[in-house]
């Protein structure tokens, strides 16, 4: 693995750079390396000043290895997921406002799926995306790994239910999944995936000020459950 992608889309300034982070470290005596005997570390990363919801992607191809708050002491990342690439790569998500359902330790996320949403939990001073890259352990500046044109799913569109009776959110796209939540006719949504199954079912990745999940947009070709929405 030795290209990724940027974890959003859009233009968002950076709020702290990699240097930045590790200058904060060496001058609090921070630990920032393994192997050196501490037993706290200080990560570095990047920050990305992101507001609250916006959707966040895998930045490249691997197994899921955390997906949850962060349970250690200090519970600094908040909402995280981490993400195994292979040959000693591995990248992390930090202070998400909410990880995908579906996203489960050992799942195999593709580059460019979306993870979770970002958010403002943990040890955060404001809404920002921590970003970071750890080679064999090591924290290790991105930027050097971004490849110059990013590829991401347009995401970000506003759906409307036209369902009269509503619809199921469901953990997985299927008519058997498990349900997980429900919308009410007329509720506005913010869709962050698509899948056509091979059924010629469409189904749309949702968040609602709840929840987030899969809702079948259209069933067949026959009858039409969610349409976009424009104000």
């Amino acid at each position: 693995m030795t290209s990724l992608i940027m974890p959003f889309a859009g233009d968002y300034p950076v709020s702290q750079t990699f240097l930045q982070h590790k200058a904060v470290a060496v001058k609090n005596g921070w630990c920032w390396k393994p192997g050196t005997g501490c037993t706290a570390f200080y990560y570095p990363g990047i920050d990305y000043a992101i507001p609250v919801g916006t959707a966040i992607y895998a930045s490249a191809t691997g197994k899921v290895t955390a997906a949850a708050t962060d349970s250690s002491p200090s519970g600094g990342y908040g909402k995280c997921v981490k993400i195994d690439h292979g040959d000693g790569f591995l990248t992390l998500y930090g202070h998400l406002s909410n990880i995908i359902i579906a996203l489960a330790v050992g799942s195999v996320i593709e580059q460019g799926k979306v993870i979770g949403l970002s958010g403002n939990t943990g040890n955060s001073t404001g809404p920002h995306l921590h970003w970071e890259l750890r080679i064999n352990g090591i924290p290790t500046d991105p930027t050097p790994y971004i490849i110059t044109e990013p590829v991401i799913p347009p995401s970000g569109d506003k759906y409307i239910v036209t369902a009269e009776i509503g619809l199921r959110l469901r953990d997985a796209p299927s008519l058997t999944a498990n349900v997980i939540g429900g919308m009410a006719h007329g509720t506005i949504v913010t869709v962050i995936d698509t899948e056509k199954l091979t059924n010629g079912t469409t189904w749309h990745q949702v968040t609602t000020d709840a929840f987030t999940g899969w809702a079948c947009a259209e069933l067949v070709t026959t009858e039409i459950y969610m349409t976009p929405f424009f104000t």
